[in-house]
C-alpha cells in the first residue's frame, strides 16, 4: 500500500466498497499463534465453558478470559473469531482481527483489548481500522468494546474472583450434588447464600468446606448456578439458580 492511500486510509476519507467476515473451517480461532519468534508472553487457556484450549498472546488477553469463564451472562466465547476484510474501490484491503467474541445469550459482543485507551490513538491506521470495525459490528447489531486493561481488567473484583473460582472449573460433580444443591434452591425459590451452597455441596454442612467450595465454583463455570464476580464475594453472597423452575413460587398441594 503506498504512502498515499495509507494516508487516505487513516484520514476516513475513504470508505470501504465492501466488507468481509471470514470465518475458520470448525467454528475455532481464525488465526493460532506462532510461538517460534514470539517475543510476548504466550500461553494456553483450556476452557471448560468452551470445551476447547485456546491460546492467548497477551496475558491481558488471557485475564479476560478468566473472567468470560465464570461469568454466568457469557454463554460462551471465541478467541480471535474472524477476520474483517475491508475491500476499497481501488483494489487495496485492510485486515482486522478482534480478540474476542463474547455471546451474552442472543446478544454478541466483540471485544478488542488493549493496556489503555490511548494505546489507539497511537496508530492511525490501527484506528481507522477500529472504526471500521465499530460500525460494521453496529449495522449487525453486535455490541464493539475497546476493553482497558489498567482500568477495566486489572483492578476489578471480576479478574479477583476469576482468578480463584476458574482454579476449580474441572471439579468433577455428582448425581448427589445436583440433588443437593437443587434442594437448597427448591427451598429458597431460586436463591440461597454462598456459605449455605458451599456447606450443601461439602456433604457434611460445612460452609468452609475446601471440595464444597470447589464444587460450587465448577457449577458456576459450567453456568449451573450464578454469582455476581463483580462484587466482593463473601459468605452471605447470593447465589441464585440458572433454572427458572426454581425460581417460581411454591405452588399449594
Amino acid at each position: 500500500m503506498s504512502k498515499e492511500t495509507e494516508k487516505r486510509r487513516t484520514t476516513g476519507s475513504l470508505r470501504p466498497s465492501l466488507v468481509k467476515i471470514v470465518r475458520a473451517t470448525g467454528g475455532g480461532p481464525i488465526r493460532t499463534i506462532l510461538e517460534r519468534g514470539h517475543r510476548k508472553p504466550t500461553g494456553v487457556f483450556t476452557s471448560r465453558k468452551n470445551r476447547r484450549a485456546f491460546a492467548w498472546e497477551a496475558i491481558d488477553e488471557r485475564h479476560f478470559m478468566w473472567i468470560s469463564e465464570v461469568d454466568y451472562r457469557v454463554t460462551s466465547f471465541l478467541v480471535q473469531p474472524f477476520r474483517m476484510e475491508f475491500h476499497f474501490a481501488d483494489g487495496d484491503r485492510m485486515d482486522y482481527f478482534p480478540d474476542i467474541e463474547r455471546r451474552l445469550g442472543p446478544k454478541i459482543e466483540i471485544i478488542e483489548i488493549k493496556k489503555t485507551q490511548a494505546e489507539i490513538a497511537k496508530d492511525p491506521r490501527y484506528a481507522s481500522k477500529i472504526a471500521l470495525a465499530r460500525v460494521v459490528c453496529r449495522k449487525k447489531g453486535w455490541t464493539f468494546r475497546v476493553v482497558a486493561a489498567e482500568t477495566d481488567i486489572l483492578p476489578t473484583l471480576a479478574l479477583a474472583n476469576a482468578k480463584l473460582i476458574r482454579l476449580d472449573r474441572f471439579t468433577a460433580i455428582g448425581t448427589e450434588d445436583h440433588l443437593r444443591l437443587g434442594e437448597l434452591m427448591r427451598l429458597g425459590r431460586g436463591r440461597t447464600t454462598y456459605a449455605k451452597a458451599v456447606a450443601a455441596l461439602s456433604r457434611r454442612d460445612d460452609p468452609w468446606d475446601r471440595d464444597g467450595t470447589a464444587r460450587l465454583h465448577a457449577m458456576i463455570v459450567r453456568g449451573e448456578v450464578c454469582i455476581d464476580i463483580t462484587r466482593s464475594i463473601r459468605p452471605e453472597s447470593i447465589v441464585f439458580s440458572s433454572d427458572e423452575t426454581f425460581r417460581r413460587p411454591a405452588v399449594a398441594a
